[in-house]
């Protein structure tokens, strides 16, 4: 538990609040939709690298059903919101339908 909390004060937390800081600059500046949702998709490929990679998620014994099944959904949440984040791009500069 030490080592996450050591991992958590040093990576995680100053990743996220960079990421929140930039995208909360992206929202202040009314930048294209698309951006945003890039920020958010290159946010949660940070978390799911972090949790299956760093934290070991997999290996955590989940007292729920449900916890195991959020916790095996993140990646399909990351790509989702990847493919979103493409096709709002691709609308955006005209390619798109």
């Amino acid at each position: 538990m030490a080592t996450y909390v050591n991992q958590l004060s040093k990576v995680r937390l100053p990743l996220n609040l960079s990421l929140l800081l930039w995208l909360g600059g992206a929202v202040a500046m009314k930048k294209p939709i698309s951006t945003i949702l890039v920020i958010t998709a290159i946010f949660n490929w940070i978390l799911v690298i972090d949790d299956y990679f760093v934290v070991q998620i997999q290996n955590f014994t989940f007292e729920s059903t449900l916890g195991q099944v959020l916790a095996s959904l993140r990646p399909i949440v990351a790509a989702s919101v990847s493919l979103i984040a493409i096709e709002a791009r691709l609308h955006e500069r005209g390619s798109g339908s």
